[in-house]
């Protein structure tokens, strides 16, 4: 496998990087069972370089080192992956990958989801009609209501603007460049002219999702655990007539912590 040596890092071309993250992201992947660390909760743990040193033996030798790798693109503001605050009935029914790739409960969902759940007794189990509440990417700046012809085109180009139309603190990037301090990671998939899907960096290297109004989750539609959602499987469909295939990555991102700047959707 190429490394990336502190002595090569500037000489290699992005073309060599990136086929040295292709080769990572299988590696770790592959590894995930024999060499990561999990904490209390069960979870990856989020101590990286303990777990290096925990797991310094030879079958592990590549998976720290992509591991290093991978954890050099951070810089330390991303955010605790931790799904229990998302599995409130309220919460999971009328929040989507959007308002996650955000890292926001909605105030104004919220309040407008209680109102509709109250009414049928719902509130404690599965509130009927919150899902109708979901934020929308450009909701908030009004900019698809002003341009309607755009509402149903779930295309890159038309998304990204919704996106910082929304939040023009949130900056387009690449999977290898780093975030400036206050920002984390998100990216942004879409089945061509379909529908859309966000992912988000934690704190433990890994990605995490929220499928539409299901829990939160850090795997992929192959059941294997995201370190860069650019190669991660996307395909629910798998052939079959019913299903999403998120075909087309659109960009990565810089999103702004809640504890930097607030974020808006509606």
């Amino acid at each position: 496998m190429y490394k990336l040596s502190k002595s090569n890092k500037e000489k290699i071309s992005r073309k060599e990087e990136e086929l040295f993250v292709k080769n990572c992201n299988k590696i770790l992947v592959s590894l995930e069972n024999k060499c990561q660390c999990y904490n209390r909760a069960n979870f990856p743990s989020n101590n990286i370089k303990q777990c290096i040193k925990y797991r310094k033996t030879k079958v592990c030798q590549d998976y720290n080192l992509c591991k290093k790798y991978f954890y050099s693109k951070m810089n330390g503001y991303e955010p605790k992956y931790n799904p229990s605050p998302w599995e409130n009935p309220v919460i999971l029914n009328s929040h989507n990958c959007y308002t996650y790739f955000l890292n926001d409960h909605n105030e104004m969902t919220i309040s407008r989801c209680n109102k509709i759940c109250k009414k049928n007794n719902t509130c404690k189990s599965q509130p009927k009609k919150c899902s109708e509440l979901k934020p929308q990417p450009g909701y908030f700046s009004h900019y698809l209501k002003s341009n309607k012809a755009q509402v149903n085109s779930f295309n890159c180009k038309n998304m990204i603007h919704n996106i910082i139309s929304d939040n023009p603190s949130i900056k387009q990037t690449t999977f290898y460049d780093k975030c400036p301090n206050g920002y984390y990671k998100g990216a942004l998939v879409t089945e061509t002219d379909e529908t859309y899907h966000f992912y988000r960096q934690d704190n433990n290297v890994l990605w995490s999702h929220k499928p539409g109004i299901l829990k939160v989750t850090n795997i992929d539609a192959s059941n294997k655990i995201i370190y860069a959602p650019h190669l991660a499987d996307r395909d629910y469909k798998k052939g079959q007539k019913v299903g999403i295939n998120y075909n087309e990555f659109c960009s990565y991102f810089c999103v702004p912590s809640n504890y930097f700047k607030k974020t808006f959707s509606i």
